[in-house]
């Protein structure tokens, strides 16, 4: 056989005449024994394993793993940042100082004066009068006039006494004397007694009661007109839109000037103070 065209090769040899006998079947079987064979299959390699090359291995596998786990990691996980651009307005002041020629003009006085009805509406309650009464003392010994003690004129008005009053005794000549506040019982102009309405002995003998000065104040209910406080404002809204106007014309100016007043004060004072009793007001501004 040859080993490099693997191309079997059989020699015939010459038979001896022994191998006559035999049969063909013989022969063949002696004449393949007789041939130098090779194995079908080749022979099988070992390979030695080394542990370190494998660990090596593995762990470049592994960081390779892990590095493109991480991004795809990072690119589903990369944070989105939203920046928002807001306008921002400045302003800018600049101030120049110029110069222009100004006269101080002689300062000049305006007046103005407006009337008008009030609108205002006051009312009073009914009023009892109002006065003092005297006490004359005879007796030898001190006397108290309770208060509440009411006394009666000759034409039936009656008033009380509004507080307790002690009397001293009289010395004589003198006699002893004391006075305290008293009003009408009624209200209304009938309690406005004159002077001396009462005169007359009280409590004892040696004591009277006078009314030295009348009893004032006593009066029906009252409605009447009053000053508002929109009344004045109102007139004095109007008196300094006047004044305004004729300021201009107050101060002599040549072509091409104005007048400008910067210390100017305007004062209105009415003749009724607000509140009190008036069917017109008239107010003066200057």
């Amino acid at each position: 056989m040859d080993e490099h065209n693997g191309i079997l090769q059989v020699e015939s040899q010459p038979l001896s005449p022994d191998q006559d006998d035999d049969d063909l079947e013989s022969i063949f079987q002696r004449a393949v024994s007789e041939i130098d064979t090779l194995p079908l299959c080749p022979p099988k390699r070992w390979f030695r394993v080394c542990w370190s090359d494998v660990l090596s291995s593995t762990l470049v596998t592994m960081l390779l793993l892990g590095s493109f786990a991480g991004i795809i990691w990072s690119a589903l996980t990369y944070p989105v940042i939203t920046v928002g651009v807001l306008p921002a307005t400045k302003t800018m002041t600049i101030t120049v100082p110029l110069t222009i020629p100004t006269e101080r003009l002689v300062p000049q006085t305006l007046t103005a004066t407006l009337s008008a009805a009030t609108t205002g509406k006051g009312f009073q309650a009914a009023q009892a009068a109002r006065g003092t009464l005297t006490f004359y003392n005879g007796e030898f010994t001190p006397q108290v006039i309770m208060a509440g003690t009411t006394f009666t004129t000759s034409n039936g008005i009656s008033v009380v006494t509004e507080a307790a009053v002690a009397l001293p005794a009289a010395n004589p000549p003198r006699l002893g004397m004391a006075s305290v506040a008293a009003h009408a019982t009624l209200t209304g102009p009938q309690g406005n007694i004159p002077p001396y309405a009462l005169n007359i002995p009280c409590c004892h003998a040696a004591i009277k009661v006078v009314n030295l000065r009348p009893f004032t104040g006593g009066q029906t209910d009252l409605r009447f007109p009053v000053v508002a406080q929109q009344d004045v404002e109102t007139i004095t809204q109007r008196l300094q839109a006047i004044l305004t106007q004729r300021m201009p014309a107050a101060f002599p100016v040549r072509a091409g000037e104005t007048a400008a007043p910067f210390s100017c004060t305007f004062v209105a004072t009415p003749d009724h103070p607000v509140g009190t009793e008036a069917s017109r007001v008239t107010v003066t501004a200057q």
